[in-house]
């Protein structure tokens, strides 16, 4: 699936809004799935016009900036030269007008989130034309600040908003780990529990640091003064996630000294575990 303008000018919309595409959805009447699955998978191609209006009342703007151009056949410049099918095409060798990029087309998978379209920007060729910036919004400086809900043991939620921990990568939810007696046991499940019950019902505060390619916010995020990321390595639940971050290698090396959580036996380091397509 390629995005065009109007589902890149959506995404961006939707993130000034500090919304996601399940609050759209719900807030167009419509299932949960539906703005996700009309921007990274084209259906519906074009949004219905009470729709389409329904979307940019909610996102604050005009209707007719989220309405899909139709773009006429070039007309040839000579017998021999065939037909520009309808579509997106380049402008050959005329400037773009001012305040407009071209761009190639961004490949993006159907599972990933709005940090994919930075990553297609790396190769610019030129092919769609939209207004400047063309990156998203800037990460908001400001904490996410509530009631969490785990979801693994280096993700939570906040106010519908998916954080991942910054510099920690914990066993994913399925994944087992061997205990010295050789029996296996649910590790990803009880990182994510361990987590839970630290947290209890207190409030935490969580400092932006980056957004990772699935759109999640990346954050230290802390229970009062003490930092969650830190507690999850501290006590063997999670590793230092050396690829992204130093901060916490100390920590790791003394959980492992004390063969604390998954340090007391063996286990697959949390990257490996994923790389293998054991996580689909």
């Amino acid at each position: 699936m390629y995005l065009d303008p109007i589902r890149l000018r959506i995404l961006k919309l939707v993130d000034q809004r500090g919304s996601n595409l399940k609050q759209v959805s719900l807030a167009l009447g419509k299932n949960a799935a539906y703005a996700h699955q009309y921007i990274y998978r084209g259906t519906p191609k074009v949004l219905p016009e009470d729709v389409r209006e329904a979307l940019a009342e909610f996102l604050g703007v005009e209707g007719a900036e989220l309405r899909h151009a139709e773009v006429p056949a070039r007309k040839p410049r000579s017998d021999t030269e065939p037909e520009v099918p309808d579509g997106p095409r380049r402008r050959h060798g005329k400037p773009l007008a001012e305040g407009f990029s071209a761009v190639s087309e961004i490949d993006v998978r159907a599972s990933a989130g709005p940090g994919a379209i930075n990553d297609g920007l790396e190769e610019l060729k030129g092919t769609w034309l939209f207004p400047d910036p063309v990156s998203l919004p800037a990460l908001a400086a400001e904490p996410l600040v509530g009631t969490a809900s785990v979801i693994d043991g280096d993700t939570i939620e906040i106010h519908g908003q998916r954080i991942r921990f910054h510099g920690i990568d914990a066993p994913e939810s399925r994944q087992e780990c061997t205990r010295p007696d050789g029996a296996t046991w649910r590790c990803g499940q009880q990182a994510a529990l361990a987590l839970s019950d630290r947290i209890g019902r207190s409030i935490v505060r969580c400092d932006p640091r980056d957004r990772d390619r699935y759109g999640r916010i990346v954050a230290i995020c802390f229970k009062g003064t003490e930092d969650l990321n830190r507690w999850m390595v501290a006590t063997g639940w999670a590793v230092a996630y050396r690829k992204y971050s130093l901060d916490y290698v100390a920590d790791e090396d003394r959980a492992h000294l004390a063969k604390v959580g998954i340090w007391s036996g063996s286990f697959d380091m949390p990257w490996d575990w994923r790389a293998r397509g054991t996580k689909h």
